[in-house]
């Protein structure tokens, strides 16, 4: 049975390798493997690294550093061409038996990301045959680790990928995924782990009322999971009120809650704003028959709207560009709390929202968000209800890829091939009668442009 596991940030200190909005590779591997070290030893599991900080030892020094542990677990995130997205493990050739864990690991890590699960892998030596192709395996094994794994959380240059993986609330999550899979595996008790759970209700000062400034609480898999319970449909977009709320020191759980009760759920039955507008907290609709403000893509909808809460919460300066068209109408920090948000609430009689218990609906939103269990299984589908794979012809010269399904999503790539294609999921979303998800995990494609093959 393993009782130890050493752990190995992927990489050197310095590394270049990163995405666009300043994730490092190295940097997000140390911290999350110091966040399993302690995850796993606070379930009573030995744990080491490879490395100190700031320490550049060689590959095969940190395989070898796998001698007289059971597990060794290299931490890595990936990198393609922007679009690619999703998580693999790779286990050694000579291990076979790790398949099992690695297919695990991948499965759930994907799960907290929301991106595709690329699953466990192995990877030949192109010098070699029956040789791993990643030194770090190869050395780990040869050193005697009983199981080893190299994991690929994600692609940082995928915008999305990356927007997770710059959050320490997120890589806290992955760790505490990891180790309790891991503990699973070898037989260790996975008893809660101290102080990691997110608290059920929002925090709040000594008087009581719920501070809108602060770090975000709840994870971008909790904001997804809970909206995909009540609207399957609804743009997958929870990573830019993370990334943004993150940005500007206001919590972006509290404005993805806000634009749950604006845009009903994201179903704009009778919400004043449409969901081609980007605009997901009614900005603008200042009167009934308004339309309100419309942005050019859901990222930058959602720092408006960040922006335009900072207004309300405090007077600090703003750290990005300003897009709130309303932001010089607001007396800064006039309403601190989310309690406050409502004009008839609020002690000076200002806030966002002239309806009684404005605040308290919020908050109502945000506790559910906040019990959500991002890892709970989907249930299993019904034998009528499993989705046959099938090929389209895509007939348009140039067909966006986006993030999720519907026009509300991010732009992952284009497809400039008027080739066949396979889609293996249909969706329904903004701006096409149906979506489908292509096969090679790049993304979602709007199916008006395709035909059956």
């Amino acid at each position: 049975m393993a009782n130890k596991v050493m752990i190995d940030p992927g990489h050197a200190p310095g590394n270049v390798n990163g995405g666009k909005n300043g994730y490092k590779e190295f940097a997000g591997m140390w911290k999350l493997s110091n966040y399993l070290k302690e995850a796993l030893e606070r379930r009573g599991v030995q744990a080491g690294l490879t490395r100190a900080e700031d320490a550049d030892p060689s590959l095969t020094a940190r395989g070898r550093a796998a001698a007289g542990y059971d597990l060794f677990i290299s931490q890595h995130t990936n990198a393609a061409n922007g679009a690619a997205q999703g998580v693999e493990v790779f286990h050694s050739l000579r291990l076979p038996a790790d398949k099992e864990l690695a297919a695990e690991l991948s499965k759930e890590i994907s799960a907290l990301m929301g991106n595709p699960n690329r699953g466990a892998k192995t990877r030949e030596s192109t010098n070699t045959k029956g040789a791993d192709y990643y030194t770090v395996i190869s050395s780990a094994q040869a050193a005697g680790a009983k199981h080893v794994l190299l994991i690929e959380s994600g692609f940082h240059d995928n915008a999305q990928d990356e927007a997770f993986l710059l959050f320490n609330s997120n890589l806290r999550a992955m760790a505490d995924v990891q180790a309790r899979i891991i503990c699973k595996y070898i037989g260790a008790s996975d008893a809660p782990p101290a102080n990691t759970a997110p608290p059920v209700q929002p925090p709040s000062n000594a008087g009581g009322l719920t501070p809108i400034t602060g770090i975000t609480v709840a994870t971008a898999a909790q904001l997804r999971a809970y909206i995909s319970n009540i609207n399957p449909a609804a743009p997958d977009i929870a990573a830019h009120y993370i990334t943004e709320g993150e940005r500007e020191g206001i919590r972006g759980d509290i404005a993805f809650a806000q634009s749950c009760i604006e845009t009903g759920n994201f179903k704009y039955v009778g919400s004043a704003v449409t969901p081609d507008q980007h605009n997901y907290c009614g900005m603008g609709v200042t009167s009934t028959g308004m339309k309100g403000n419309s942005f050019n893509t859901a990222a930058e909808g959602i720092r408006a709207q960040i922006q335009h809460l900072k207004a309300y919460a405090n007077t600090e300066p703003l750290k990005g560009a300003l897009l709130s068209p309303r932001f010089q109408y607001v007396e800064r920090g006039v309403s601190p709390y989310v309690e406050w948000l409502g004009t008839k609430e609020n002690p000076k009689g200002k806030g966002w929202a002239t309806g009684a218990g404005y605040g308290e609906k919020i908050l109502k939103v945000l506790a559910s968000i906040l019990k959500t269990d991002a890892q709970r299984p989907a249930q299993p589908p019904t034998p009528s209800a499993v989705f046959t794979p099938y090929a389209v012809w895509v007939k348009s010269d140039e067909l966006n890829i986006r993030c999720g399904a519907g026009t509300g999503n991010a732009v992952t790539g284009v497809i400039k091939d008027r080739g066949i294609y396979t889609i293996v999921k249909e969706s329904n979303g903004t701006g096409a009668k149906k979506w489908g998800r292509l096969k090679s995990g790049a993304g979602w494609i709007s199916l008006d442009f395709t035909q059956r093959a």
